[in-house]
């Protein structure tokens, strides 16, 4: 738990330091942009795009470590599925915070069921049941299955709020953005900057969840799979005492439950 803590708060440090370098870039580098209700605060959009681009990518990664765990049935890749949507629903959530801000500032509205306005709180709702489903299952293995084949639905549904509703209806967002190749330049800072801060936050995380994984299993004191030998000397294998199937499996094929 300690060093959980001590590296939340170091990910919490890092955002700060971020916000830091990327703020003054956005609001005292860049211009007002051109084409826009409100110029100057049309400036969050350098927050409001990358935030978007990395919720579609995380939620992407959360059910490529689904598939992952389908096919492993290894904890560790069910935990990292979890942590990567619980990232994109925050950036999930950045993007609705920062649109909204946008959208108060240009439309003179903080919300109007725009059509991406309207996906994007589909998307929170979504991956909000992911996580209030995984609450309610108490074993992991189910848990981790029934995870799974939710992210991979969800992974389904995505495109289609996220690319395909927004040119179906009509749109307060504008179809493309005329920035300045000075807002592109930031923008990008923020993306990769952002991007590469995640992705350790998300190892990180990893990290914790394995030590923590080790650790529960040291204190119920789980088997670790032993030679053993019966009297014809035929030797058998204990599994730990979680696994799923609860079996004593030996070298001629048999198996035997306990």
């Amino acid at each position: 738990m300690n060093q959980y803590s001590r590296s939340l708060r170091g990910a919490v440090v890092l955002l700060l330091a971020l916000a830091i370098f990327v703020g003054p870039l956005a609001f005292v580098y860049l211009q007002p942009a051109v084409g826009f209700q409100d110029p100057p605060a049309a400036r969050i959009l350098v927050f409001h795009l990358p935030m978007a681009w990395l919720c579609t990518l995380w939620f992407i990664a959360a059910a490529v470590y689904a598939v992952i765990y389908l096919r492993s049935r290894r904890l560790i890749d069910d935990h990292a599925s979890a942590r990567a949507a619980g990232i994109g629903l925050l950036c999930c959530v950045l993007t609705t915070v920062t649109g909204s801000l946008f959208a108060h500032t240009q439309w003179g509205s903080w919300w109007n069921w725009d059509p991406r306005e309207t996906s994007i709180f589909y998307l929170l709702l979504i991956y909000g049941a992911y996580f209030a489903l995984r609450g309610s299952v108490e074993d992991p293995v189910r848990r981790g299955q029934f995870s799974a084949v939710y992210a991979l639905l969800a992974f389904l549904v995505m495109p289609f709020l996220i690319f395909v509703v927004p040119r179906i209806y009509p749109s307060l967002h504008p179809s493309k953005a005329n920035l300045a190749p000075s807002y592109w330049s930031v923008l990008l800072i923020t993306l990769v900057g952002t991007g590469v801060f995640l992705v350790w936050v998300f190892r990180v995380l990893c990290a914790a969840d394995r030590v923590t994984s080790e650790s529960a299993d040291l204190s119920v004191g789980v088997l670790r799979p032993t030679l053993i030998a019966d009297e014809r000397g035929t030797e058998k294998t204990l599994v730990s005492d979680n696994h799923p199937d609860g079996v004593i499996r030996s070298d001629d094929g048999l198996s035997t439950r306990r």
